[in-house]
């Protein structure tokens, strides 16, 4: 009889709707329709925002607990840095500089998750990954709001993104956790980019 490995846990749900839709995000990259990938790059942000706390409505042990763990830090090899990287390589132009930018985020964000495993507690160190929701999206909102993301100044916002954050995932500077203002700020910010985003679909 067929059986999967006891690794399912509903504590988890988020972190995979959240993955769910940074996959529909790049599928959207790869077909042109950046203003929908945006949208849907936001709502996998906030799946991540809150994942934490929605695992935490839910009694596990301790295996459970480390499991969800790894599955976040695997979504978010997907949500924050191959989803980032689709759009990197769909916003810039040339041969080189974009691969360049785009080796420099990988390296430094898988190094960024890997550390996570090792400094625990109430601080992180570096800047965590899913800034790149964040500051891609709003960057990308503003510059709708003039028609202006096809413009040069508009890739060079975009180059400067992917090289001053993956320096900011590894500085051994500790973050505070985002809390309290912090998801309120995060909150007022995605729904800024989703009216002016979407009003473009």
């Amino acid at each position: 009889m067929y059986k999967v490995i006891p690794a399912f846990h509903r504590s988890n749900l988020l972190s995979l709707l959240g993955l769910f839709l940074s996959l529909m995000s790049m599928r959207n990259i790869f077909q042109g329709q950046l203003d929908a990938a945006i949208i849907l790059f936001v709502f996998s942000g906030l799946c991540d925002l809150f994942d934490g706390k929605f695992a935490r409505l839910f009694k596990r042990d301790e295996k459970q607990q480390q499991m969800g763990e790894y599955i976040d830090s695997f979504v978010d090899m997907v949500s924050f840095i191959a989803l980032p990287i689709a759009f990197l390589f769909q916003l810039l132009e040339g041969q080189y500089v974009p691969l360049i930018l785009a080796t420099l985020y990988a390296v430094c964000g898988v190094h960024r998750l890997g550390y996570f495993h090792i400094i625990k507690g109430d601080a992180f160190i570096g800047m965590p990954l899913t800034y790149i929701t964040l500051t891609l999206t709003v960057t990308y909102a503003f510059f709708s709001l003039f028609g202006a993301v096809e413009s040069a100044l508009f890739r060079a916002t975009v180059a400067l993104i992917y090289f001053i954050l993956p320096l900011g995932f590894i500085w051994n500077v500790p973050v505070a956790r985002p809390s309290g203002k912090m998801y309120i700020l995060f909150i007022i910010l995605a729904i800024i980019v989703l009216v002016i985003v979407g009003s473009r679909l």
